[in-house]
């Protein structure tokens, strides 16, 4: 039957996100609602929750976000999944802006709707349990196993982009990170590429 504006858009106001670049979304199954986080506004990164709910086509704000360190920091070009096994939305990574010398993240974050977000792993040093910080990483969610898989992205160094290509599965019960060893032939160097579960 083809497209259907669902929301004309408006302005950024208390019933409205307002335009975004860089947010991470994911759909909850559960409440039958679109979330998104983060994103640039304005030219300005910020960390808002959002929802967009259905049947009704009306957007609540979840969390305002702000300075408080009991919420992500504000960022964009992020990864946001939803694991049905916790009934939960899993952040990962993102830059603060978009400038030489902004900060990237790879730090680890949960929202679990009714209370809210919390910090799971704040991210730093990069080694074998931990990936390097990063941006427009792929990330999906593999439920046989019950870890989240992570693939590719950039860094920025300086004003140099690079590009990655490893793959790595995070596993939120256990808060562990564990790089997989991907077999030849590797897949390219990747960013703002698409990941999925096949089942």
């Amino acid at each position: 039957s083809g497209w259907t504006q669902l929301d004309p858009g408006a302005a950024p106001g208390p019933t409205h996100p307002g335009p975004r670049l860089g947010a991470a979304a994911l759909f909850d199954p559960v409440r039958n609602r679109f979330v998104f986080f983060g994103g640039r506004r304005s030219g300005v990164p910020t960390n808002e929750t959002w929802a967009f709910q259905f049947p009704g086509n009306t957007w609540v704000q979840l969390d305002p976000g702000g300075a408080s360190s009991a919420v992500p920091a504000a960022r964009e070009n992020h990864n946001l999944v939803y694991d049905p096994d916790l009934d939960a939305y899993l952040l990962f990574g993102g830059i603060r802006g978009g400038a030489c010398g902004d900060p990237l993240y790879n730090d680890v974050w949960l929202y679990t709707p009714g209370s809210g977000w919390s910090l799971r792993d704040p991210g730093g040093v990069a080694g074998p349990d931990r990936p390097i910080r990063r941006v427009t990483a792929a990330m999906t969610y593999d439920p046989v196993r019950q870890r989240h898989v992570m693939h590719g992205g950039s860094e920025l160094v300086g004003c140099t982009q690079i590009w990655h290509n490893n793959t790595w599965e995070y596993d939120a019960v256990a808060n562990r990170w564990r790089e997989l060893q991907i077999l030849t032939p590797m897949p390219t160097l990747a960013a703002s590429a698409g990941i999925a579960f096949d089942t």
